[in-house]
């Protein structure tokens, strides 16, 4: 079919081809280039075309439609083949051929240390009980596993106010709970936030007061370990005391008391006052052998509390106790092993007894005072089983230091020395006394230093030198004069701690006043000695004790010798310039086998804060779980 007009002939063969068409007819092509009017047979030939591209418009929607269909038909087919292979691998899974002493093994570790934390909002998202919402072989598994029931942490929060109905339910859930453990002994910390003895008689909360020892009767029989994380810890042991019959507490080994502050009121921290009977709950627990505290519950007097005092292995107390409390204690407690104490200052010279006592299983000894250490305050007992000993502050008052007399005589068995810092952390003695101190200290292998000391100085002495060659002397004639002896030179000295394998400073202390100053100067001389330390003199004493003879002596021990194996250096996250040049010094001791760590300080905290993080202390003496009181708040990234 075709058709003619006055501007030629036009061919409609486009317009009557099956195929969709994707363009314009070659005839009306001209026309999109000018802007003249289409004749009446041009209309008639665009109106064709116009229904032509719509009608095949139309077929192309439907075949999409069509495939859109279809690609969903298939993602859901997709999908179930995917959730069908996911049930296959299931199938074959490893797990479901676990043993279940394995699996049980495994649920094991998913425990925390502490033990699982139950309250009255139990989350069935933490171990054990997310383990019992697994599949019924795994609940089978874990409720038949005693040792993921063993160990609770049991808490009453403060919002919502809790009601005796509520610590019902508490006290059921502990028991329902540890009844799961079957005949394993018990670990229990029980923590209130409650302050009951401050509410009027008419508040509901009184009520909540016998909780701890409602709690306590049905399990003290099988405790041997107690931690009780309460405010009020001395009123609620007044009640275990007034009921103490009722709480024999046969296998009870350790006894930890927490919390969450050293009131200003004694009355409500210590016992003793006003004629108060002692304290009488815990006096029969006859296996009892670590006891930590937070505060001294016994005030000035132990008499206050009826420990059996003969037989503690581990006694820890966080805040300050009188010197008096520190003679009477190692005079009953002969059997320590470990004992970490807070003194109160002491300005006066400790009297000599006539008979001193001797403490011969007391191998983990931590001492710190408020402003100064006295150095007297040992001089009453022997300790030869001591191998680690842990002082602060490094400051001793100029009229005490002839005393130190009384404090050397226990470095020489040590293998541990470590100085702790005050709450002036920028003061410690002068280098000089450090260095004969560490005189004494032939046997520390482990040496940890504190704030405030000037490192370049005290690493300087550490440095071990060559001596110089002696030079040969010819014999001289019977009338030749005798020559005069040379006087020792300093170089020639025993190295200082000669068996030295682990060092650790601390340079966690932000600079202030003059020194921050001087640290942000670029180009100052005394900007390579920042916070009190120089990399170069550290580099220097770590070359001395590790490359075998070369740049200084290693200290023969039999037929081996004796190195430096491992450093420990505390900063601050802003320290990422010390942090380079030590690395810059050490790379290459470190690439030869020297273990070297840093760790970051995010805020200065006090000393005890790091006692419990040191991962050195893992003889059985080291108890982690009694030292966790001395920790308010990690400082440590």
């Amino acid at each position: 079919m075709s058709a003619s007009c006055s501007g030629g002939d036009y061919s409609l063969s486009d317009v009557d081809s099956e195929e969709p068409l994707t363009r314009l007819p070659t005839a009306l092509r001209p026309l999109l280039k000018t802007n003249h009017r289409p004749t009446t047979q041009q209309i008639s030939h665009i109106t064709s075309v116009e229904l032509k591209v719509f009608n095949d418009f139309l077929n192309v929607g439907e075949q999409i439609n069509e495939y859109e269909e279809m690609i969903e038909d298939l993602l859901v087919l997709q999908k179930k083949q995917r959730r069908l292979l996911t049930k296959c691998k299931g199938l074959r899974s490893l797990l479901r051929c676990l043993p279940d002493e394995l699996l049980s093994r495994i649920f094991i570790e998913c425990i925390p240390t502490q033990g699982a934390t139950v309250s009255l909002e139990t989350s069935v998202y933490e171990a054990p009980m997310l383990l019992c919402h697994v599949c019924s072989r795994w609940r089978s598994v874990a409720i038949s596993t005693p040792q993921l029931w063993n160990r609770l942490v049991a808490t009453i929060s403060l919002a919502p106010l809790p009601h005796s109905s509520h610590s019902r339910r508490l006290i059921s859930l502990v028991q329902e709970w540890f009844q799961r453990a079957k005949t394993l002994p018990l670990f229990l910390r029980f923590a209130s936030h409650l302050n009951y003895f401050q509410c009027s008689p008419d508040d509901p909360i009184v009520e909540e007061a016998d909780v701890p020892h409602d709690l306590l009767c049905a399990l003290s029989s099988r405790l041997t370990c107690l931690d009780l994380a309460l405010g009020w810890t001395p009123k609620y042991l007044e009640l275990l005391s007034h009921k103490s019959e009722d709480l024999p507490f046969p296998l009870l080994e350790s006894l930890i008391l927490r919390g969450t502050s050293y009131y200003q009121d004694k009355t409500l921290s210590t016992w003793g006052h006003d004629g108060e009977k002692p304290l009488t709950a815990f006096q029969d627990a006859k296996r009892l052998r670590r006891v930590a505290m937070h505060y001294p519950i016994f005030g000035n007097n132990l008499r206050n509390v009826l420990f059996p005092w003969k037989q503690l292995t581990h006694f820890i107390v966080s805040e300050r106790i009188q010197h008096g409390v520190l003679e009477d204690l190692l005079r009953r407690c002969t059997f320590l092993q470990q004992c970490v104490l807070h003194l109160t200052a002491t300005p006066i010279s400790v009297p000599a007894r006539e008979v001193k006592t001797v403490h011969y299983h007391l191998i983990d000894l931590t001492i710190s005072m408020d402003n100064f250490l006295n150095p007297s305050i040992l001089r009453n007992f022997e300790l030869p089983a001591l191998k680690s000993l842990r002082l602060g502050p490094l400051i001793i008052a100029e009229e005490h230091w002839e005393e130190r007399v009384h404090l050397v005589p226990h470095f020489s068995n040590i293998q541990r020395l470590s100085f702790m810092a005050g709450l002036d952390r920028r003061k410690t003695l002068r280098c000089a006394r450090i260095v004969e101190l560490l005189r004494y200290a032939e046997n520390v292998e482990g040496l940890e230093l504190c704030p405030g000391i000037w490192y370049p100085d005290i690493l300087e002495a550490l440095t071990v030198t060559t001596p110089a060659p002696t030079p040969a002397i010819s014999p001289t004639s019977e009338s030749a004069p005798t020559p005069t002896p040379t006087p020792i030179a300093p170089a020639t000295l025993p190295p200082l701690l000669p068996k030295l394998r682990f060092f650790s400073i601390d340079l966690g202390v932000k600079p202030e006043g003059v020194q921050a100053l001087w640290e942000s100067i670029e180009g100052n001389p005394r900007d390579r000695y920042p916070r009190r330390f120089s990399p170069q003199a550290l580099g220097k004493m770590i070359q001395s004790r590790w490359a075998p003879f070369g740049g200084g002596i290693r200290v023969e021990e039999g037929r081996g010798s004796t190195r430096l194996e491992k450093l420990h250096v505390y900063l601050t996250k802003e320290d990422k310039y010390i942090s380079d040049k030590i690395q810059d010094v050490l790379a290459e001791c470190v690439d030869d086998g020297l273990i070297f760590e840093e760790r970051r300080v995010q805020s200065w905290m006090h000393w005890s804060t790091r006692l419990n993080l040191d991962d050195l202390d893992d003889s059985a003496v080291h108890w982690g779980g009694g030292l966790s009181v001395l920790v308010r708040k990690s400082g440590y990234s």
